[in-house]
Order: structure tokens, then C-alpha cells, then sequence
């Protein structure tokens, strides 16, 4: 397929009467094969009492029940080996195996029939063609290729935009140094925490700005930070680049949104292959996808083979930003507002880590760099005590001033208290894959460099 192409499927192509004809035919197909293929939904469907008979449109879908991610770390151990219960696919079909990291939990198991990875190529590449990446590119792709999604999975679906796609993952970044100049790299992918550790890196070999190397582009994905506006102007300042934020899941697809050149929110790429639901994290009732809605993103599969999944809750907490942009990509624009699963609630205020990134590293006199420490156990909390790394720039005789005045802002903008515990730069961890921000201290996690 010609990169031009990738840019808009043809479902971009087509109005909104078209696209519910289109996705209903699609999902029709894909319940009569789950439910002839699937041991792990012919059972949901049987303790429902609910017969494929009783599925005639995408109106019916809220007859179906929800699947959260422990279902499927379980329905792996009802029917071993490889993919359990919901393998859809024969054993001799499947032609690649990628797992979740497992932070939360037991790793889950995606599998892929060759279909399957020729639909993640093209639909990776179209989100690529999105967020800018083209055949005059020389892709530095950062991230991790053990298992990971983000990395083989991303790099062949690169491939497919014409880029130059150079595999590097993550523990070499003192070789990319060296390799941006002389291989004429011009976008970076990796995550936010990446870019900025990778800036540093740079300065300490080559002794240059990484603004004086010539990058264009900065995708960034993995976890928040792209799409928060200080850290997305830190990165742009300091590359002297353009950023765009693309997301992913394992369960669902490598690379579902991704920013076009306005960056005005992520569209959502994947509408041939997956549906979407909104809906009310504590009732679960269905919210319209509208500008301005926030809800838990559920999604069924539309066209997959190995290993299909049915209204899965993401516990992504996203924010509908709008149906129609500038580019002329149809589908909805929606920004990550955080997950339920890290959302905290402090004296009645809902928390999220990303949130607030966003505040310090909008104050000079940081880094960025926190950490937030838990003393009790649950998301209701009565403050909160985050590690934050003050600048080079700030004298000691300042830092009681500056902690003051830390609090204060994240009291006025995000109305909880904090109490701040300002620590010198580069004492807090850098990581090359996932940053991690939260450490449950009544648990005995402590950070570590």
C-alpha cells in the first residue's frame, strides 16, 4: 500500500451513516466467529443466557458484559498452553506472540494470526502517516522490543509508511548519540520520560543542545507526558522538534490514536478495526461520544482472529475533543485524561499523576522530576506527599520559598494539598521505558536512582 494511503483508511473516507453501516456488518462478522471460535465468550454468553441469535446489531451491544483484564490473565491458565480459553485461532495459525509488561499483574498474552499482523502493519502505519512520519524519515525507534508492542509491532507498521526504521529499543542511547549525526536521523520515538532522559545523554557525550541536531519529529507514547502541554513544550523546546502523542494497548492494538500536525488531540485510527464505547466509570452506563463527554473508553474488536476481545474496559479516562479537524480525518479527537486505576481522591478531588506533571514542570525552578508517596492503602487519601527535583538554577536559601509556593499553585489548580518535599536535581530516577510515579510507601516501595 502507497504511504499516501495510509494516511486515511477508507473508512475515513465516508460519512457517519456509511461508517455505522460499515462497523455493523464488521461486528456482526466478528461475534459469529467468537462465539463459534472462543471457549472464553461462549461461556460469558452462556451465563448471560445469550445466544448469537440475540446479537443482531451494534445496538445490541450493551447485552454483552464487560471483560476486565483479570478475566483474561484467568481465561490463560483455564486452557494452556499459549493463548487459553479466548484462543479464536488454531495453534499452526498463530505467527507471533507479544505479552503485556505485567506491572499491574500476571503478563496476558496477545497472539497474531498472519491476517492479524498484516492489519497491525497497515493500520500502525496509517497512525504514523498522522502524527508525520514519511519515507524521507530516519527513524530512531526507542522502544522496548522484549515482548513489548510498541516495539516490533511499531517498527514494522513504521515500515509501512516508507520511513527508515532503525531498531534500536532501550540501554543504547550513548550509541544513538553518535548514530543521529551520522545516520541522519530525523524523528525520535519513545516515551515522554525517554525523550527528556535521552536530552541529557546527549548533552554529556556530544556537549551539544540535542536542539542543534537537526530532529523534526518526536513521537511519544507509553504513558502520559506527551499530551500534557508543559511537558510537550519542554520536549519541543529542548529538541527544537515537533511532538506528537500516539497511544496503544496490548489487549486491543498497538497504536490506536495519534496526533496529525495540529495536535489538537489524538484521532482515533483504528475505526475499522475496533468500536468504541464512552461510558460512566462507577455505572457503566453508555455516554455519548461527544465534544466535551469524559468516560472509560470500552472497546470490542471488529476484525481480529487470534485472540478477540469484547467490551473491554480500558480504564483509560478519556476526554471527546471533538469529531472533525483541520486534516480531514473524520473520527472522533479525544487527549488521555489519566486511568482509573492511578486516579487518586483527595478530600473529594479526583487526582491524576499526569495532571500534575503538568503543574510542576509548568514552574521554572523544577525539573519535573517527582515522585508521589503513598503513606495509606486505597485511592481516598488526605493529602498527598510528592518528591519534586528543584533546578540547577535555585539557590538553598530559596527552597523554603519555592516549596511554599509549589503547594500554593498545585492547591490553586488542582485544589488539593500536597505537601512538597524539594530535593536536589538528579535525585530521582530517569527511566528509559515506562516513568514510574507513584510508590506505596505502607508497602515499603521506596525510590530508588
Amino acid at each position: 500500500m502507497d504511504h499516501t494511503q495510509l494516511i486515511q483508511s477508507e473508512i475515513g473516507k465516508m460519512n457517519a451513516k456509511e461508517v455505522i453501516e460499515f462497523q455493523n456488518q464488521k461486528f456482526l462478522n466478528q461475534i459469529a466467529y467468537v462465539l463459534k471460535n472462543s471457549a472464553f465468550y461462549q461461556k460469558k454468553f452462556t451465563d448471560q443466557n445469550l445466544s448469537v441469535n440475540d446479537i443482531k446489531s451494534i445496538d445490541d451491544l450493551t447485552k454483552i458484559p464487560f471483560t476486565e483484564k483479570q478475566e483474561l490473565r484467568d481465561a490463560l491458565l483455564q486452557q494452556p498452553p499459549r493463548l487459553g480459553a479466548n484462543q479464536a485461532a488454531s495453534d499452526v495459525s498463530l505467527v507471533r506472540i507479544h505479552s503485556s509488561s505485567g506491572t499491574t499483574g500476571r503478563p496476558t498474552y496477545v497472539g497474531l494470526t498472519k491476517q492479524d499482523a498484516e492489519l497491525w502493519d497497515q493500520t500502525i502505519g496509517r497512525a504514523l502517516s498522522i502524527a508525520g512520519i514519511g519515507p524521507t524519515d530516519v527513524v530512531a525507534h526507542c522502544w522496548n522490543y522484549s515482548m513489548f508492542v510498541g516495539g516490533l509491532a511499531n517498527h514494522l507498521g513504521g515500515e509501512t509508511t516508507g520511513a527508515t526504521m532503525i531498531p534500536i529499543g532501550i540501554g543504547q542511547s550513548n550509541r544513538l548519540v553518535r548514530m543521529i549525526k551520522e545516520l541522519g536521523i530525523t524523528a525520535i520515538t519513545g516515551t515522554p520520560s525517554y525523550i527528556l532522559y535521552l536530552a541529557n545523554v546527549v548533552r554529556k557525550e556530544l556537549g551539544v543542545e540535542p536542539a542543534a541536531l537537526g530532529i523534526k519529529t518526536i513521537i511519544t507514547g507509553g504513558e502520559p507526558g506527551g499530551g500534557v502541554p508543559a511537558t510537550r513544550e519542554l520536549i519541543e523546546s529542548t529538541w527544537n522538534a515537533e511532538c506528537h502523542e500516539v497511544m496503544g494497548m496490548v489487549d486491543i492494538h498497538p497504536m490506536i490514536g495519534a496526533e496529525c500536525q495540529h495536535k489538537q488531540g489524538m484521532h482515533f485510527t483504528v475505526p475499522d478495526l475496533v468500536l468504541t464505547e464512552l461510558i460512566d466509570v462507577d455505572t457503566g452506563e453508555m455516554l455519548p461520544i461527544a465534544t466535551g463527554v469524559i468516560g472509560e473508553a470500552v472497546y470490542t474488536h471488529l476484525e481480529r482472529y487470534a485472540n478477540p476481545i469484547l467490551r473491554f474496559r480500558s480504564h483509560d479516562m478519556i476526554e471527546i475533543l471533538g469529531t472533525e479537524c483541520e486534516c480531514g480525518h473524520n473520527g472522533y479527537r479525544y487527549r488521555v485524561v489519566g486511568r482509573t486505576d492511578d486516579m487518586l481522591i483527595v478530600k473529594g478531588v479526583n487526582v491524576y499523576p499526569s495532571a500534575v506533571e503538568d503543574v510542576l514542570r509548568s514552574i521554572d525552578q523544577l525539573t519535573g522530576e517527582f515522585a508521589i508517596l503513598l503513606e495509606k492503602e486505597g485511592v481516598q487519601q488526605d493529602y498527598l506527599n510528592i518528591v519534586a527535583e528543584y533546578a540547577n538554577s535555585v539557590d538553598s536559601s530559596e527552597i523554603e520559598t519555592l516549596k511554599k509556593e509549589v503547594e500554593k499553585k498545585i492547591a490553586e489548580i488542582l485544589l488539593f494539598k500536597a505537601n512538597i518535599d524539594l530535593v536536589e536535581p538528579n535525585t530521582l530516577p530517569r527511566f528509559e521505558h515506562k516513568a514510574k510515579r507513584v510508590y506505596k510507601t505502607f508497602l515499603g516501595e521506596n525510590i530508588t536512582k
